[in-house]
């Protein structure tokens, strides 16, 4: 399957369900954080499986992404030594919306996601939810000027 690319069709639709998009895992560089003397990095990985996004037609329109089992993990060095991984058991799914026209995009408002956290003895491993809020703008390179919409099948 390719990375980045809505199937053709008939493969673009689907009556019962969602459309699934597989995505390269994102690339997170030059993380920092407000606090001094804490830094952070962030790693993301398709070892246990595919990033994807999913798309289904609806009032409003809903989109998913779709974490593999530890395939985020984020690092923190300097003051403080933690580690958490996201989905750390199994493929997480954080749930969002779809913004349709030119600026197409899998929005997220404080999405709900599991996570593991272990470290020194201030990390705070007792956190099993992490939230994310993001925007992932999504484009049309074949055709720029085509929008990317859902639409009932």
């Amino acid at each position: 399957m390719a990375y980045n690319t809505i199937p053709p069709a008939p493969g673009n639709a689907n009556p019962q369900g969602p459309v699934a998009v597989r995505i390269k895992a994102p690339v997170f560089k030059d993380c920092s954080t407000d606090v001094p003397g804490l830094r952070v990095a962030v790693e993301t990985n398709e070892n246990n499986g595919p990033w994807q996004i999913s798309l289904q037609y609806g009032k409003p329109s809903t989109a998913r992404l779709s974490i593999p089992a530890g395939g985020f993990v984020l690092k923190t060095s300097g003051l403080l030594s933690c580690t958490a991984t996201a989905a750390p058991d199994a493929v997480a799914t954080a749930q969002g919306h779809w913004e349709e026209g030119s600026g197409s995009a899998l929005t997220m408002e404080r999405a709900q996601i599991p996570v593991k956290i272990e470290g020194s003895f201030f990390c705070p491993t007792s956190v099993t939810t992490a939230t994310i809020t993001a925007r992932y703008a999504v484009h049309n390179t074949t055709d720029p000027d085509d929008a990317i919409t859902v639409d009932p099948a």
